[in-house]
């Protein structure tokens, strides 16, 4: 049988995961165009690079949760999620830098 048939839930959660942490790492630090705004590798040259970092971190503690299983990673997990939702929905209005859902559409 494929390997992938055999995944748990809180496996497919813990991929999940990993793949949401790559992309938001890679639109960070890459150039990502039209999703960045930049021709060149950032860096993180945006001074959040700390924040960066402390975001990978957290992810990557939450994809070994949820890999080892269990309920309490999976509700900390999803609300830690849910949080961080929250406050880039919350920020977002707050700072005009910060892009929201087709903006970039709109300045062309």
């Amino acid at each position: 049988m494929q390997w992938f048939l055999r995944l748990t839930i809180n496996q497919w959660a813990a991929l999940s995961t990993l793949l949401v942490g790559l992309y938001l790492e890679a639109v960070e630090w890459l150039d990502l165009y039209p999703w960045t705004t930049s021709f060149a590798i950032t860096h993180g040259d945006n001074g959040q690079q700390s924040i960066d970092v402390i975001t990978g971190i957290v992810l990557l503690a939450m994809v070994l949760a949820l890999w080892r299983g269990g309920r309490i990673a999976s509700v900390v997990s999803a609300l830690l999620l849910g949080f961080w939702m929250w406050l880039l929905a919350w920020l977002a209005p707050l700072d005009e830098s910060i892009p929201t859902l087709g903006t970039h559409i709109l300045r062309k």
